[in-house]
Parts: C-alpha cells; structure tokens; sequence
C-alpha cells in the first residue's frame, strides 16, 4: 500500500528554492532510484540525526573535530547502493534473510530494518583515520611543541613548564582532583617521588 503527500516550493523563499533546485538536479538523477527515493532517505536521515543530537549535544562538535584531526574529506563521497534488499537485526547486525527479523506472527520485529533495494546503505564523505595522530611519537612532538608555545609568553625563568622525560629516574606525581577522598594518599605519595 503506497501513501501520497504533496508538497508546496514557494519561488519566493529562497530556502524552498535551493530544496527545488536540489531536488532536480542531475546528481540525485544519478545517485537515487528516482526523487522519491532521495527524498524519503534525506527525510530518514534527518530525522536519526536531530534525534541522535538531542540525546549527545556535543556530537556534531566531536564529529567537527574527529574529521579535522583525523580524516581528510574525500574529493567524491562514496555512497553505497543495495543491490538487493537488506534486512537488520535490532542489534543493526545484517542477517542474510528476512524470515530472520520476523516473529512468530510473520511480523517484523521492533528494531529490526529493511533496506530496500535501491536505497543507500552507507555513505563515506571521509578518508580512514590517520594513524599517525594514534601514535606516542605525535603525542610527545605535540606536548614539546605546545609547551614550547606557552613558554614564550612566560616572562620568568622559573615559571617555564618543562616536559616530563618519561626516561628520567623520576615518576610523575599524580594529580589530585576536587573532593578526591583518596587526597592524603595521593599526597604522600607524591612526596616519596
């Protein structure tokens, strides 16, 4: 059973204007089964996103910063395509058929999705993370470099900050948090180091 539900561009908006422009543009021609499609997908997607936001505020600046530090924008996003229908557990593993999403009713299970085929089932907009930034080698060049930074609006000698050698015969003190209940322990045990 298909639903219909039309809808209205005002050319005198210019937000209804780039929706229309957008819609019929020749790369959701070529990218989607048809508008329909791409118009349902950008719907769906939407709506995951502002729920995801309400439940992480800080997701989309995490998601700014990951892709900054860590992943270089591709020049051509890959999008994937289902050559066949999908079908998703409520865990979002894919199982193979779809008598496995289905109760005893013949009912799909809440949780449980299918994508269709035809529809996108995942999109890359980023390169894979730089495994560089993972390593203890930027960590260290990064703290000499930035500690090297604020050092040079230090006007004393004394306040300079140095970096721990981790090859000293000195251990790191530990530092001591606000209302930590272990504070004697830790202070003692920053005086024997």
């Amino acid at each position: 059973m298909n639903k219909n539900q039309n809808k209205r561009f005002s050319m005198e908006k210019e937000s209804d204007i780039k929706a229309w422009e957008s819609l019929h543009s020749n790369e959701v021609g070529e990218k989607f089964k048809s508008q329909n499609r791409f118009v349902i997908e950008e719907i769906n997607y939407y709506y995951e996103r502002v729920m995801r936001m309400q439940e992480d505020p800080y997701l989309e600046t995490r998601e700014k910063e990951d892709a900054f530090a860590e992943r270089t924008k591709l020049e051509k996003p890959v999008i994937k395509v289902a050559s066949r229908n999908m079908f998703y557990d409520e865990s979002g593993k894919h199982v193979r058929t779809k008598k496995e999403i289905m109760d005893a009713s013949g009912n799909i299970r809440n949780g449980c999705k299918i994508i269709r085929k035809g529809e996108v089932y995942e999109k890359k907009e980023f390169s894979i993370k730089d495994d560089r930034f993972k390593q203890d080698s930027f960590l260290d060049e990064a703290k000499v470099f930035f500690t090297n930074e604020i050092n040079q609006l230090v006007l004393h000698e004394e306040d300079k900050l140095k970096v721990f050698d981790k090859n000293s015969p000195y251990l790191a003190t530990k530092k001591i948090g606000k209302n930590n209940p272990m504070e004697e322990q830790i202070k003692a045990d920053n005086e024997v180091r």
